[in-house]
């Protein structure tokens, strides 16, 4: 690997959540406007323990101006 790869397309964590179902919103906020992003820890986030785990939002490095704009948005009504 040369180390030389897309740095566009490398995911950038956008965001935590507390829970799936709040990701879930912002992902398909995200999705309708067109901006690929996956969601990791669902498994986790469920869980009630000493540490308890969280959602996290990843887009492509590329599309994270415009999906913060976007989540902003969503935010504020």
């Amino acid at each position: 690997m040369s180390g030389q790869g897309d740095k566009t397309a490398e995911p950038v964590r956008l965001g935590s959540f507390k829970n799936e179902f709040e990701a879930s919103l912002a992902k398909n906020a995200l999705a309708e406007a067109g901006i690929p992003c996956e969601l990791v820890g669902q498994l986790t986030a469920g869980f009630r323990a000493e540490a308890p785990g969280s959602v996290s939002l990843l887009v492509r490095s590329q599309d994270a101006e415009l999906a913060r704009e976007i989540l902003a948005l969503d935010e504020t009504g």
